[in-house]
C-alpha cells in the first residue's frame, strides 16, 4: 500500500501528464509542477487528529438547582443519545468562533460568553477515530429557549442531578464542569 505522499506525487504526476497529452502547455504544466512541489513539501507520513468543540451550558432553576442544555443526537455514532452542543472545527475557523457557531447551529442560542473549561484527548474518545476536543462553559442568568436544528434531532435543559446517559466521554467533562460551577457559587 502506497503511503500518503507517494499517493499524492502519483497524482500529481498523472495530473501533469495529462496537461500534457491534451495540449495545455507551459501555464498548465509549471501550475502541476508546482502542485507537485508543494504537495512533496506539506505531506506528511503522520496522521492528524481531528478537533471539535463541545460546549456546557448551564442556568440555576427558580430552585437554585443548576440545570445544563443537552442535545439529542441525529447521527451516528451515538444516534438518539444526548450530548453536549459541538462539533468539528472547519479547517479556516478559530477554535472559539467554532464553538459559538455550534451552539448556535444546533440549538439557536447566541449572545452569550463562554470561556475554555479544557482539553479532552482520550484516544479512543469518539469511535469515528482520533478526536481532541476543546470544551467550553457558559453561564446563563436564565433558561433561554433552545430550538434544535442542524444535527441535533432534540434540545432540552436537564438538572445535573438528573442526567440522562451521555455519548463519548461527556460524563467525564461534566464532572470538570461541574467543579468549575462549584467554584462560581
Amino acid at each position: 500500500m502506497e503511503d500518503l505522499n507517494t499517493l499524492y506525487i502519483n497524482r500529481a504526476n498523472r495530473l501533469a501528464c495529462w496537461f500534457k497529452r491534451v495540449g495545455h502547455k507551459t501555464r498548465h504544466q509549471q501550475k502541476s509542477k508546482h502542485l507537485l512541489h508543494l504537495i512533496s513539501m506539506y505531506t506528511y507520513k503522520h496522521q492528524r487528529p481531528a478537533l471539535t468543540v463541545d460546549i456546557l451550558l448551564f442556568h440555576r432553576g427558580e430552585n437554585q438547582e443548576w440545570h445544563i442544555l443537552l442535545i439529542k443526537r441525529k447521527q451516528e455514532p451515538f444516534k438518539d443519545q444526548w450530548a453536549f452542543p459541538g462539533g468539528f472545527v472547519d479547517i479556516d475557523e478559530k477554535i472559539d468562533a467554532a464553538a459559538f457557531r455550534e451552539l448556535e447551529e444546533e440549538t439557536g442560542i447566541t449572545n452569550l460568553n463562554l470561556e475554555r473549561l479544557g482539553i479532552y484527548d482520550d484516544p479512543d474518545r469518539d469511535p469515528r477515530g482520533r478526536t481532541i476536543s476543546i470544551a467550553y462553559i457558559g453561564i446563563l442568568d436564565e433558561q433561554r429557549g433552545a430550538i434544535a436544528s442542524d444535527d441535533a434531532l432534540e434540545a432540552e435543559w436537564f438538572a445535573i442531578d438528573k442526567l440522562p446517559h451521555l455519548a463519548f466521554d461527556h460524563q467525564k467533562i461534566m464532572m470538570d464542569g461541574r467543579k468549575k460551577l462549584s467554584s462560581v457559587t
